[in-house]
């Protein structure tokens, strides 16, 4: 029972961060090539596959800089 409920807190706690992982505001300079991004009802406008990539590195040259990396499917 006290494995059972370590696990659980373990898995509430690893959820709990992830979540405020996810609350990060990209910065995006070309934000038009990236619909999905800013605006989810995009994603559906034609009946296509579209796959969207964007990468973006800030400060390059500096230790520990910003870089940001999104997936729109």
């Amino acid at each position: 029972m006290i494995r059972l409920k370590r696990f659980f807190l373990f898995s509430i706690g690893l959820a709990a961060w992830l979540g405020a992982q996810a609350q990060y505001d990209a910065q995006w300079s070309q934000y038009m090539q990236l619909p999905g991004l800013y605006n989810p009802g995009a994603i559906g406008l034609n009946s296509d596959l579209n796959v969207h990539l964007g990468f973006r590195q800030q400060w390059i040259g500096f230790e520990n800089a910003p870089s940001t990396f999104s997936v729109n499917a």
